[in-house]
């Protein structure tokens, strides 16, 4: 018995109903636009996956699907319906300008990118029937250029709202050298950092270059060994490092530690572990 809840997407070539239509842009665009209906089950909630019922294989391109879940106590069909209000509204929303729905996040903005795109580049059209008794949702050139534009505005509004930590300052980090290998040309070196696990390229000061040698002597010395790069630090706008300008190198020695020396046999004066607490106790109280 066919869901309530299947999909009909239909995909026509930007040459014509009859016009040739690349595999890849053709499957690309479903791919794109289930990829983004099973986000937003995810966001609503409840997880489902979509069925392939059929696929033409005459021009124009349509496809049928019908939701299903593999996990137990999944409301299949509910949360179809929520997936695909969630896309339908996104999708009228974004190509009339208003603001995006609360619920898309970066990976669900560059899926939806990637369907408009197509809709400028190589598909002429892109109708999508969410409910039979509805009017589908299509997505033509001008639909689809409005909505980049307003994709567009988003992500400089995003990106103008989120903390920049980009700077540069003197400092030093420590880490484990990686190897020595150029960096955009000039003699450098490749940490990981202690705290982030990160690798950061060190570029080397003409002083610094000269004082520890050539790329081979220097990895075949110091490759697997702690060391402290003292510099220019770079860092990101999310607040880790990128680069280091070197002008200074040194190893970390690994010192021995003995734990015998903090190991005293008559440190409780041969009572026995709780008998020593106890008396420890009774003296606070007394």
């Amino acid at each position: 018995m066919a869901s309530p809840e299947q999909i009909t997407v239909t995909i026509r070539s930007n040459l014509g109903e009859d016009g040739p239509l690349t595999v890849q842009d053709g499957l690309r665009q479903i791919l794109d636009l289930f990829d983004l209906l099973n986000l937003a089950s995810i966001k609503a909630g409840q997880e489902v996956s979509w069925n392939l019922v059929s696929i033409s294989k005459n021009s124009p391109l349509t496809v049928v699907a019908e939701p299903f879940s593999l996990t137990l106590g999944v409301m299949v069909d509910l949360a179809a319906r929520q997936a695909k209000t969630f896309v339908s509204d996104a999708l009228i929303s974004i190509t009339s300008g208003k603001p995006m729905p609360n619920w898309m996040d970066a990976e669900s903005r560059e899926k939806t990118r990637a369907v408009f795109s197509r809709n400028v580049e190589s598909i002429g059209r892109t109708d999508i029937v969410f409910e039979k008794a509805d009017a589908p949702v299509v997505i033509f050139e001008k639909s689809a250029r409005a909505a980049l534009l307003t994709l567009d505005r988003i992500q400089l509004e995003t990106s103008a709202a989120e903390p920049d930590f980009s700077r540069t300052e003197r400092g030093s980090i420590e880490g484990v050298m990686e190897g020595a290998a150029p960096y955009y040309g000039r003699p450098a070196i490749r940490i990981r950092e202690r705290r982030t696990k990160l690798i950061v390229p060190c570029t080397l000061s003409a002083n610094l270059a000269d004082k520890v040698g050539n790329e081979h002597s220097l990895s075949a010395a110091w490759s697997g060994r702690r060391v402290v790069v003292v510099g220019k630090i770079f860092y990101k706008k999310d607040g880790n490092i990128s680069r280091i300008y070197a002008d200074d190198l040194n190893t970390v020695e690994d010192k021995y530690f003995d734990e015998d020396k903090l190991f005293d046999p008559h440190f409780t004066g041969g009572m026995k572990p709780q008998e020593y607490i106890d008396s420890l106790w009774s003296r606070d109280v007394g």
